[in-house]
């Protein structure tokens, strides 16, 4: 008897697995879409798209939106092993639901453009060492249904080591389409069997590999410019 409930355990166990993580995917995509409409009502109210990070490092986007959204949506549902980076600031975090990321610079790597490709704003200089980040118009963004808004990220640019009093929130949470040096980390995570959920700036989500976001193609590096263009020479 016990061993025939053991066999219908190993039978089904597989799929109430694969059920859960499916499950998870679909929360994922749902909370992606409501940061979509939060996008959408900030947009409308401001003709641009909110600025990546304060001129401090610290993030900036997430506040942007917040009143729009509540703060479980800023995170995937898919708990996963903090990174070291992470831990760094929150030791106390070893697992954590990783926040979603802002496609704030574009597929750029070296050689970057005059104005930023992504959505995060271009820095201006505005006089001898200060300046300030511009807010990427609506305008700019050539194809909404073709442009890489928000995903599933496990990276974050942190703040100046110096800063106290840290929360979760307060990192520049980003997505980008390569390993991060030298730290090694991947720009798109693998939440969801080593695939990522992405939101488009039309609010359509699409789930892809982590290695189909962070292809070399130039048909994939186009989704993440607002131009809508490759740019080798970027790379």
């Amino acid at each position: 008897m016990f061993g025939v409930i053991a066999l219908l355990a190993s039978l089904l166990l597989p799929a109430i697995r694969a059920a859960q993580s499916n499950a998870r995917r679909i929360h994922c995509a749902s909370n992606l879409h409501q940061l979509g409409a939060a996008l959408q009502m900030y947009l409308a109210d401001n003709g641009c798209y909110p600025v990546a990070m304060t001129t401090n490092g610290l993030g900036n986007w997430q506040r942007a939106i917040w009143a729009s959204a509540t703060d479980k949506v800023l995170y995937c549902p898919q708990l996963m092993p903090a990174s070291d980076q992470f831990l760094q600031y929150f030791p106390t975090n070893p697992f954590i639901y990783p926040h979603y990321g802002y496609n704030a610079s574009g597929a750029v790597r070296i050689n970057p453009p005059p104005l930023n490709p992504g959505l995060g704003g271009t820095f201006v200089w505005t006089g001898l060492g200060v300046g300030n980040y511009v807010a990427a118009e609506e305008s700019c963004v050539r194809s909404p249904s073709q442009m890489i808004v928000l995903g599933d990220g496990m990276t974050f640019l942190p703040p100046p080591l110096t800063m106290t009093a840290l929360t979760p929130a307060d990192p520049l949470y980003t997505i980008f389409p390569y390993i991060l040096e030298p730290q090694g980390y991947p720009g798109v995570n693998k939440n969801h069997n080593n695939g990522a959920n992405m939101l488009f700036c039309d609010d359509h989500v699409e789930i892809g590999a982590q290695s189909h976001w962070m292809s070399s193609s130039g048909t994939v590096k186009c989704l993440w410019n607002a131009d809508n263009q490759s740019h080798p020479s970027f790379q």
